[in-house]
């Protein structure tokens, strides 16, 4: 797997805690029907909720020979079922954009959660680009991207100063 493969991975399994049930992947989704698109997005109780984990772009500089210091844009690209019960489901959705945006504030390096095995040099802080509510395979969902740098060096991350 990919240097950035794994980064794409690592934010979609640290998602998992964050996100109830949601359903992650670290790739953009696609299906070529409705029917499709909903065994995709819908979580066990039956709702649009899922998260996907993309590289957007990458910057690289010659640092050293051979070490390219690469800065990847990494986007996470969220989908939320509004309720049909007039709670506040928008509430909700910004809830957990914020518990993912501090979760991954306390975890620059991109580590497991027992603390090991880093997959970034660090990450920046992450921004919110987007969050609205539109429609989307006959369904009312609020949609965020929140973006972030990941910033991959390729030296010993263990034994660093």
């Amino acid at each position: 797997m990919s240097v950035i493969q794994d980064v794409l991975q690592r934010c979609a399994d640290l998602l998992i805690p964050l996100t109830n049930q949601a359903k992650l992947y670290p790739y953009t989704p696609y299906g070529n029907s409705e029917a499709a698109l909903k065994a995709i997005m819908l979580d066990p109780t039956n709702r649009i909720h899922m998260w996907s984990v993309i590289r957007e772009s990458t910057k690289a500089e010659d640092k050293s020979i051979p070490a390219i210091y690469d800065y990847h844009t990494v986007v996470f690209r969220g989908w939320y079922s509004l309720r049909d019960d007039g709670s506040a489901s928008g509430i909700e959705f910004t809830e957990e954009i914020e518990s993912i945006r501090s979760s991954f504030w306390n975890n620059r390096e991109l580590r497991k959660a027992d603390g090991s095995d880093p997959k970034a040099y660090r990450c920046n802080p992450m921004q919110v680009r987007m969050q609205m509510t539109g429609s989307f395979a006959g369904y009312l969902v609020h949609y965020a991207e929140i973006t972030m740098r990941a910033d991959i060096y390729p030296i010993d991350f263990v034994n660093r100063p």
